[in-house]
């Protein structure tokens, strides 16, 4: 059994290297895209939503997903951005904190990218609270 098992996954890892090798997808690379927004300059990253009610704040540049092709970049912001409202929740400066309409009732919660993990942590688990 231990041999079947060493044999297929070897055969895996060069089923795996033949494909990742050059041939018809050359120089074709993949980068991940996070949801992001930037207003007078700050890049703010999507983390997750809330039902929390919100005050319109404003617009923002909503980055671009360039996440296929040889220079595959993620998350970009074009000069022709394309503009989104954007809201402020009570109780957070919207300079670390805003939110984008996703449906009807919710919002998706936008963080600053200056803004330390920990407290991205506790912005999200607050916002999920959601009282109305």
């Amino acid at each position: 059994m231990r041999m079947l098992t060493t044999c297929v996954m070897s055969a895996l890892t060069v089923a795996v290297a033949g494909c990742a090798g050059k041939g018809a997808g050359e120089g074709v690379t993949s980068q991940d895209c996070s949801a992001q927004v930037r207003r007078d300059g700050v890049v703010y990253t999507s983390y997750s939503y809330t039902d929390r009610h919100a005050t319109e704040f404003g617009t923002a540049d909503e980055a671009d997903c360039h996440d296929l092709g040889p220079n595959a970049e993620g998350s970009v912001f074009s000069e022709d951005a394309r503009q989104v409202t954007v809201w402020s929740f009570h109780g957070f400066a919207p300079t670390r904190v805003l939110g984008v309409r996703f449906d009807k009732e919710s919002f998706a919660v936008f963080v600053a990218e200056s803004v330390p993990r920990g407290d991205i942590d506790a912005i999200v688990r607050e916002l999920g609270r959601s009282p109305r």
